[in-house]
């Protein structure tokens, strides 16, 4: 009887510690999201008049560097998608269709064997190359867990990029095209460097290149 009860108690410690986890780790993702939002909250109210593009080709002074306008509006719009990436995988990636398949797959075939299939199937050796280095990578990214505060950080720096962004767009209200055109290729410079140099965001950039193309039939020999 003594031991049930320490049983049972063990039991409700063990639940209530997971519970306590889970909980902690919802509200890291949250937190972060409630960060993102406030930013596309920001970025949205800038690209809702169709964002410096718009505003370039507007001006007769500018209307010649609407291609930079679209390029900086675009580059926003990938930090933002970047920084949600960051967000929602805080805690690992989950398995995409095409990872699904071939953990799926792996787990119950040799390489070898498995490889003789996707030939038979059509897929050539290139392909089915690129497939086995991203299984890999997905088991790893799974797993893998992102710290709060260096996606804080990355977050700062966005806002301050954005903040150049919206200054953008009042100095090219004033049709002054000199100072615009200098500044618009500074901001296309530092949102590069954040993208490559930035932990965080270098670490999005690559999880995502390690993703290659297929389609809903390639399991079945598609293409």
């Amino acid at each position: 009887m003594m031991a049930f009860r320490l049983l049972s108690v063990f039991i409700v410690t063990l639940s209530m510690l997971f519970y306590s986890l889970a909980g902690a780790n919802e509200t890291k993702v949250q937190s972060c999201l409630k960060q993102v939002k406030k930013l596309n909250q920001k970025k949205s109210i800038l690209l809702e008049n169709g964002g410096l593009w718009a505003h370039f080709s507007k001006s007769s002074k500018l209307r010649a560097s609407t291609a930079n306008g679209l390029q900086l509006d675009s580059k926003i719009n990938r930090i933002m998608s970047v920084l949600q990436y960051l967000c929602e995988t805080i805690d690992g990636v989950p398995l995409n269709d095409l990872a699904s398949y071939l953990v799926e797959n792996l787990q119950h075939k040799s390489k070898p064997a498995f490889r003789a299939e996707l030939i038979i199937l059509g897929k050539n050796h290139g392909v089915i190359d690129v497939w086995m280095k991203f299984h890999e990578a997905s088991l790893q990214n799974q797993h893998r867990s992102l710290e709060l505060d260096a996606i804080e950080k990355a977050l700062q720096k966005a806002l301050v990029l954005l903040d150049k962004y919206g200054a953008l767009h009042k100095i090219s209200d004033q049709d002054t095209k000199g100072p615009v055109i200098a500044l618009t290729q500074s901001l296309l410079e530092e949102i590069d460097s954040f993208l490559i140099d930035d932990p965080m965001m270098s670490l999005a950039i690559k999880e995502d290149s390690q993703v290659p193309y297929w389609d809903i039939n390639e399991s079945s020999g598609g293409s």
